[in-house]
């Protein structure tokens, strides 16, 4: 059953390959400039930090506030409702976080 999951998958959306266990690894085609974007943006600011703070104490100082004051962030955010439906008896909190988040999909 799994296999013939991973097949279709492949035959329809993307690429196949395996990893240390054998096990079939996919990546989605529709990675595209809505996904990549962000890693666009951020190897391109990193790059301007980089030049701009020469010394490398500097830069991973900056760095590491910047990632210090992003952290708290991820508290705020709900889990993904697709995880949540895979625990046993989270479907209602899956269905909430799938209500409050409607409106911001476009």
């Amino acid at each position: 059953m799994r296999c013939n999951y991973y097949r279709k998958v492949v035959q329809c959306h993307g690429h196949a390959d395996r990893d240390a266990a054998g096990v079939p690894t996919v990546w989605p085609v529709r990675m595209g400039p809505r996904t990549q974007g962000f890693f666009i943006v951020g190897t391109c600011l990193l790059a301007g930090m980089a030049a701009a703070l020469t010394d490398w104490h500097t830069l991973s100082y900056v760095l590491g506030g910047l990632t210090a004051a992003v952290l708290p962030t991820y508290v705020l955010l709900p889990e993904s409702p697709r995880w949540l439906l895979t625990r046993p008896g989270r479907e209602a909190e899956a269905f909430a976080v799938l209500r409050y988040g409607i409106p911001y999909i476009s």
